[in-house]
């Protein structure tokens, strides 16, 4: 699965924390660079560790009874020690979880001890996400709010322009006129391309000037809950998780090129186009 975008856990203690309860997991870069996953929860008696509310992470403290565990997930720690004479350290480390970065992102597996191969999972899709540079962007904010939906309509929603004429005809229809989208599917992934009004344009540009996100967005539903919109200037991504067959947990987090978007006109630039996707 997608976690989330690599900006937000370059520095040591930086970390990243699951919004979805049914899988509660803390990604974090550790005083040695290298990045770790975990269960939120502490093998004591399951209390979520990390609360969110940290700026940064030196350790895991538990919040119910004090137990310590390191950065990279060992048991350091017992509060009142002597209560505990037949403890096995190792076996009471957090439960760890496979992390991988590519293109800027970071890819968690919900099973430990599990093969992430991101290679094969991705194929094609992974070579347009390099393609596209993410690594290069920041954060610019992100949203959290619940639908009263199916997370599968959701994502089905945005996988077809046939509405756009008629549904967004006073907006999103002024630059994708026709609605005519292209797709491409790897397993269980698809990218789509929406032709812009103007791209009946492109052919007149000298081929190495051309850019494909000047004449089109694309997007990509990346199984099973992540949903990218790709757009010149900064990049939507859009994540999915069922809280129950008619409730959607829904987050969304805009990216953008901190070059693009200077001084206070930039800044007043990227909250209009938040404030659109949203």
């Amino acid at each position: 699965m997608l976690a989330g975008h690599q900006s937000s856990i370059r520095e040591p203690g930086a970390y990243i924390l699951s919004d979805w309860a049914k899988f509660p997991y803390v990604i974090v870069r550790g005083s040695d660079g290298r990045l770790r996953a975990f269960l939120n929860t502490c093998r004591h008696r399951g209390a979520r560790i990390v609360s969110g509310k940290e700026p940064c992470l030196k350790a895991f403290i538990c919040p119910f009874h004090g137990w310590a565990y390191g950065l990279d997930g060992q048991l350091k720690g017992i509060t009142k020690s002597y209560n505990f004479p037949d403890i096995n350290r190792e076996d009471s480390s957090l439960v760890e979880l496979p992390v991988v970065e590519r293109a800027g992102l970071v890819w968690i597996h919900p099973t430990p001890g599990a093969s992430l191969d991101l290679e094969s999972y991705l194929g094609a899709i992974g070579d347009d996400l390099d393609h596209f540079d993410l690594s290069g962007l920041v954060s610019y904010r992100k949203n959290l709010v619940i639908k009263r939906a199916n997370w599968k309509l959701l994502i089905k929603t945005y996988l077809e322009g046939y509405r756009v004429p008629y549904l967004h005809k006073n907006t999103l229809s002024q630059a994708f006129k026709k609605g005519i989208i292209s797709h491409y599917e790897y397993g269980y992934h698809i990218r789509l391309s929406a032709a812009r009004t103007n791209f009946l344009e492109m052919p007149s540009v000298p081929r190495e000037e051309r850019h494909i996100l000047n004449y089109a967005s694309v997007y990509y539903s990346i199984f099973p809950q992540a949903f990218f919109i790709m757009q010149p200037d900064y990049v939507s991504i859009n994540m999915f998780f069922p809280l129950a067959p008619d409730q959607t947990l829904w987050t969304h987090e805009m990216l953008y090129r901190p070059s693009q978007f200077r001084g206070d006109a930039g800044q007043e630039a990227l909250e209009k186009r938040f404030n659109y996707t949203n």
